[in-house]
């Protein structure tokens, strides 16, 4: 979503933890873990043209320091950012050589499970499908995002910050308020539970 123009959206939460996993350079390969060296450079996936920063991204996540900001959620984001990558593909002109949206899906649950024992992270993100993945994603950033908006955005709306800014937050917060409604008492629905999760935690 973040524009190079654009400081306002630039500065959000999410955006920002997004622009570092785009960012993450650390090469996997080099490390003295067999996972890294071997599972996760020979991956059958490695076929995928965005698989270098995929990978890279799963490594800057799973070696992140305990007292970084972001570490608390981290395979919340990195799970969707690396989703949003693979339908960005799955939409566009890129060859996927038969991986689909799931494969994904299980390789993160693999990445996580070695990289992050004892978490009471549960599986139920990495049975989603794809059909409702972008209208999760977009209430989850909301919801991170929220602290800084409200310091942003006073009660008379009026403070200053850019168009596209203005644009987000209202798009976003329509979503968050149609999706809420939606998934209200509802925790037998997948999609609807995951989501319910999220609200809990505001």
């Amino acid at each position: 979503m973040a524009t190079e123009d654009d400081p306002d959206i630039n500065g959000l939460q999410s955006e920002i933890i997004y622009y570092k996993l785009n960012k993450a350079s650390d090469d996997y390969t080099q490390d003295s873990e067999n996972f890294w060296n071997t599972a996760i450079a020979y991956h059958p996936m490695n076929k995928l043209s965005i698989f270098p920063s995929l990978a890279k991204g799963f490594y800057y996540v799973s070696k992140m320091n305990v007292l970084d900001k972001y570490y608390d959620e981290r395979w919340n984001f990195l799970y969707f950012w690396a989703g949003i990558k693979m339908i960005e593909n799955l939409e566009g002109s890129d060859s996927l050589h038969g991986f689909s949206f799931k494969d994904l899906m299980d390789l993160l649950k693999m990445v996580r499970s070695i990289n992050d024992n004892g978490s009471s992270y549960t599986d139920d993100m990495l049975k989603m499908n794809k059909d409702n993945f972008k209208d999760l994603k977009e209430v989850y950033d909301y919801l991170e995002n929220y602290e800084s908006i409200n310091l942003k955005i006073d009660f008379s709306g009026n403070s200053p910050c850019t168009a596209r800014y203005k644009e987000y937050v209202t798009k976003a917060h329509e979503l968050y308020k149609r999706e809420k409604a939606k998934c209200h008492g509802n925790n037998k629905d997948e999609y609807c539970r995951i989501l319910n999760s999220f609200l809990l935690k505001q």
